[in-house]
């Protein structure tokens, strides 16, 4: 088993001192130095606007500044998975979840469905597949819908206006699913799934959906799931951990030698300075893309150690 040594942890926690951003900063101290989620807070603060929305590249494949529903559904998960929920928000992240809220449900939801993205993308570099599109859904589903009304009831009580509205939604997005065909789910609009199913399991709601879910999402897994390794350095390859996000669906013997695997080969794949490259382009000719490529290094090392963390491979 491949592991990361103490003394190489040393090593990836000056590089991401010196050369990653504040919100990669915050989540590293977080994981590993017993920082304070409100710190996780103060840092993604920076990147949400007047309306409640976020931009300004938080999700380094877009340079827009102004919001758009993709950003605020990544600003969301980040506050998630450092440990918030309804119970526990201090002021600056009852702040900025309030303010997401209004802007998710006063600017981006009609007819029960989200863009992605906003026109505004294309008038700044980004990724090909950020440019704005009115006709998103054939592509995207529902892809981020069903992450922000997960957000939306992760962070609020029975009794707040947005926890109705995204309730009313749910049904709606989780029969689309199960009904839908293997050809339109992709691995985003599966992790959207994901991300909903631990919300309402976790808030033991939906209980007539939590075992056609379950299974629906696992049917997919399998579909998606790049088993065969000598294919894992293509992008478009649908890798282990990249599927398998809850614990729930490490459940054969055979994921979990995948998930192995694919620890060894993320080891395995580290460039001379011992970083993680990164793999793709953005299909058209933004020059900016070099400098986004140096804030993904240090996003892609903060998320790959703690997985690394997560699965043991780090030895102290």
């Amino acid at each position: 088993m491949k592991t990361i040594s103490l003394e190489e942890l040393k090593v990836y926690e000056k590089y991401i001192y010196n050369r990653a951003r504040d919100i990669e900063i915050a989540k590293y101290n977080y994981h590993f130095n017993n920082g304070e989620r409100e710190d996780v807070a103060m840092a993604l603060s920076i990147y949400q606007n007047r309306d409640g929305g976020f931009g300004h590249g938080l999700e380094p494949d877009s340079l827009n500044p102004y919001s758009s529903p993709l950003q605020t559904a990544e600003a969301l998960k980040i506050l998630k998975h450092v440990g918030y929920d309804a119970s526990n928000l201090d002021d600056m992240a009852e702040y900025i979840v309030n303010r997401a809220l209004h802007y998710i449900f006063y600017y981006c939801v009609k007819d029960g469905k989200v863009n992605p993205n906003v026109p505004s993308n294309n008038d700044f570099p980004h990724a090909s597949w950020l440019e704005y599109s009115e006709n998103f859904f054939d592509t995207w589903r529902y892809n981020p819908t069903a992450v922000l009304v997960a957000m939306t009831l992760h962070f609020t009580k029975e009794n707040d206006k947005y926890y109705k509205k995204a309730y009313e939604l749910v049904p709606t997005i989780i029969e689309s699913f199960i009904n839908e065909t293997k050809e339109n789910v992709d691995k985003h609009y599966l992790v959207n799934l994901i991300e909903l199913y631990d919300v309402i399991t976790t808030k033991e709601i939906f209980k007539e959906y939590h075992e056609s879910l379950k299974e629906n999402i696992n049917k997919r897994i399998d579909d998606l799931m790049t088993k065969d390794e000598t294919k894992w350095p293509n992008y478009s390859s649908n890798l282990p951990l990249e599927l398998i996000q809850l614990d729930v669906f490490l459940n054969t013997e055979e994921r979990k030698e995948l998930v192995e695997k694919h620890l060894d080969y993320l080891l395995d794949s580290r460039n001379a300075n011992g970083l993680f490259e990164v793999t793709w382009s953005w299909g058209n000719d933004y020059e900016e893309f070099e400098l986004q490529k140096i804030k993904w290094v240090g996003l892609l090392l903060v998320n790959n150690l703690i997985f690394f963390k997560k699965y043991n491979r780090i030895i102290k």
